[in-house]
């Protein structure tokens, strides 16, 4: 289970006040930012996918609680370092194992 970032694309909608962005165009804001969706990935063992979107930003337990009704309890999940996934791994009574890099 790891997130992933996206930069925000209304593309297609043209938006009052808002400049659209070009190929090419660096982004406004340098990293992780409210600028950019987060979306939530977890790959079960047999290939079957979960992708939600959840905000902007960096998400918060609070976040990451809605989608926990995507996974079964007692689940065995394998993801960073991050802090928010403590609460909704606890709540499911789920086993964690923590990844230092994408070689362990």
């Amino acid at each position: 289970m790891d997130e992933k970032y996206t930069p925000y694309n209304h593309k297609g909608t043209k938006i009052e006040g808002i400049e659209p962005k070009h190929r090419v165009t660096p982004a406004k804001k340098s990293g992780l930012s409210n600028r950019q969706v987060c979306i939530i990935i977890a790959i079960q063992r047999f290939g079957h996918t979960i992708a939600r979107t959840l905000n902007y930003g960096k998400p918060s337990s609070i976040d990451l609680l809605k989608f926990g009704e995507c996974f079964e309890s007692k689940s065995f999940v394998m993801l960073d370092c991050s802090n928010s996934y403590n609460e909704i791994l606890e709540s499911k009574d789920c086993t964690k194992k923590m990844l230092i890099s994408h070689e362990s």
